[in-house]
């Protein structure tokens, strides 16, 4: 590791880190709101906060809308710069980079703590240099570009800010209980307070105790203190972890596995979980090999895991999961350093990497857990004694900080351009939906609608592409669509043919939704979609038990606005009643909006008589 004669020194580099990550990313500030970041801020009036009041506090602080929290920090973080930056995405950026500055700071200061603790005489010699360079590496590493530069990542960023906060109270108040007890319990609650906030950032806070844990049987096990604080702290660690237990098995557990918790994905929540066995592999080899080309953003593509030997990969997975599992359990002793990382990457994945209906893949979920991975190397290269000279040392070190900041500094520049980046995305991985729509969407934005305009026929042939990939949702279907009625020319029966076919197969998710909403939408709206088209569309969907209500409700508003069509209006408004009628509340609040619209439907006794 890199060798420092004088410690001090090392505070003094710390300032040039922070400038080189800031230079390395600097490029990227430019770049556009993406994905997700639409519909929680863009699209997003809740955190659209132009004066300050306590109402708007309360709407932003409840902006999320799922999850236990709804996230408040974060959001009230998001509509702070709303309202600084006046929605402009460049001071969004700054702060997620602001945010990253800090936690490299807090990397830092974790690991020189985290060194001390495991080797007090030796890291005297080396551990500064060490929790430098381990540092350096979490910053600089090209695998963060897509949190960092992701603004609404900046709920992962908060809510490791403040785990690492509270490891650092909690390390302080651990070693502060055998000499100064009364201070000592004071830091451990403020570990607690700490875990709070991480848990108002995002639900990964709660990770915060079992981080602790994961200290205490490594770094902290040559640590004394009194046997009374011992059994104070075996009793809390006991009792979070039963209340966690009885949280997941009571409560979690039979909420999720479910199946109707995953009518929206193409997976069940077994198959997610056999997928995490190559995902988790996966992401350690991101780590380890920082190839820019590997990182796709993008993972709508990737397929699920269908049982533990289909594909094959997913068993070999799960046996490396196994052996570094094992590993970090036998090596909690003699390796206490190797033990935490793999502990650490391990504990940071136990949450997204778990039977909730989320996402296979997505790069920002390493944004902690690679630390884990780094220490873990670092603990490995210390056992192996590997002590190279002064100046080899220097050079090794130097040599690797500019490696990864040269990869990241291409990376962002790439995500400087929302044009770029677009295309970056498809030509890594051009089976990702999204990153096709992208760059159709971008295309037929600089063609001005312009039916001779060469970008126009450029999104035209994007959208065309990308309806045909096998993962692609109803979204470039209805883009062809639409435009196409908008250029004035006929709609190809294939593009309704493979429309029918995705309707009547596809998991009904957002992007499938906001298809139909669309078409129906614009029908409603006196754009010329064949009615009879969509009247198909409706017996399809019609057909299928898990379409929610409200796209019966929309169909029925266009065939009793647009069309007068009395008949499919009635069909189309019973239709959503049947579907509400376990919500007695939203039944009531059709009733009521059909009938301040003056669209009388009988069967839903819209207009009751005396």
């Amino acid at each position: 590791m890199l060798s420092v004669n004088k410690p001090k020194l090392v505070i003094w580099l710390l300032p040039v880190l922070l400038v080189l990550v800031t230079l390395s990313y600097w490029p990227g500030l430019s770049g556009p709101f993406l994905f997700d970041d639409k519909p929680n801020i863009t699209d997003n009036p809740a955190v659209q906060v132009g004066d300050w009041t306590v109402a708007s506090v309360q709407t932003a602080a409840t902006a999320y809308g799922s999850g236990l929290p709804h996230r408040p920090i974060s959001t009230l973080s998001i509509a702070l710069d709303y309202s600084l930056w006046s929605g402009d995405v460049f001071g969004f950026k700054v702060s997620n980079l602001l945010f990253h500055l800090v936690n490299t700071i807090l990397v830092f200061v974790l690991a020189g703590r985290l060194l001390r603790l495991v080797d007090p005489q030796d890291s005297r010699h080396w551990g500064e240099g060490a929790a430098f360079l381990v540092a350096a590496v979490w910053a600089l590493h090209p695998l963060q570009v897509s949190t960092v530069l992701y603004v609404v990542q900046r709920m992962e960023m908060l809510a490791a800010m403040f785990i690492l906060l509270s490891l650092l109270a909690y390390i302080e108040g651990r070693e502060r209980l055998s000499s100064e007890p009364s201070s000592g319990w004071s830091f451990l609650g403020l570990a607690g307070f700490m875990t709070s906030l991480a848990f108002l950032s995002k639900e990964t806070g709660v990770l915060a105790p079992l981080f602790m844990l994961a200290l205490e049987l490594t770094a902290f096990r040559s640590v004394s203190s009194s046997a009374r604080n011992v059994r104070v702290l075996k009793g809390l660690f006991s009792a979070v972890l039963v209340a966690y237990l009885l949280i997941y098995l009571v409560w979690l557990v039979p909420e999720y596995v479910d199946s109707g918790r995953f009518v929206t994905r193409e997976f069940t929540w077994g198959e997610r979980l056999l997928t995490q066995l190559r995902v988790l592999p996966m992401y350690i080899g991101w780590i380890l090999f920082p190839l820019p080309d590997q990182y796709l953003f993008y993972y709508d593509h990737y397929d699920h895991s269908m049982s533990l030997v289909q594909p094959m990969t997913t068993l070999l997975g799960g046996g490396a999961i196994f052996l570094l599992a094992m590993a970090a359990w036998f090596t909690r002793k003699r390796l206490p350093l190797v033990s935490l990382g793999l502990a650490w990457f391990f504990l940071a994945h136990s949450l997204t990497s778990n039977i909730f209906s989320l996402e296979l893949v997505f790069e920002h979920r390493n944004y902690l857990a690679l630390f884990g991975i780094i220490l873990a190397l670092t603990g490995l290269m210390r056992w192996l004694n590997w002590r190279p000279s002064f100046g080899a040392s220097w050079v090794i070190g130097v040599s690797l900080i500019l490696g990864l900041m040269s990869i990241t500094a291409v990376r962002t520049a790439t995500w400087g351009d929302r044009l770029n980046l677009a295309r970056h995305h498809v030509e890594v991985n051009p089976a990702s939906p999204r990153a096709g729509l992208d760059l159709a969407e971008i295309y037929l934005e600089f063609s001005d609608g312009l039916a001779n305009s060469l970008f126009m026929e450029m999104a035209m042939s994007e959208f065309e592409r990308v309806a045909d990939l096998p993962k692609a949702t109803m979204i470039p279907d209805q883009a062809l669509i639409l435009n196409l009625v908008h250029l004035e020319t006929k709609i190809p029966t294939h593009v309704w043919r493979r429309l029918y076919k995705k309707a009547q197969g596809r998991p009904l998710a957002a992007p499938e939704l906001d298809a139909v909403y669309s078409l129906i939408q614009s029908g409603y709206k006196g754009v010329e979609i064949p009615s009879e088209r969509l009247r198909m569309l409706f017996e399809i969907l019609q057909a299928r038990p898990e379409t929610p209500p409200v796209l019966f409700v929309r169909f029925g508003y266009y065939a009793a606005k647009t069309l007068e069509d009395s008949d499919w209006a009635e069909e189309a408004f019973l239709e959503a009643k049947d579907r509400l009628s376990g919500s007695p509340q939203d039944l009531a609040a059709l009733r009521s909006e059909l009938q301040e619209a003056k669209i009388s439907v009988p069967g839903l006794s819209c207009y009751p008589t005396n």
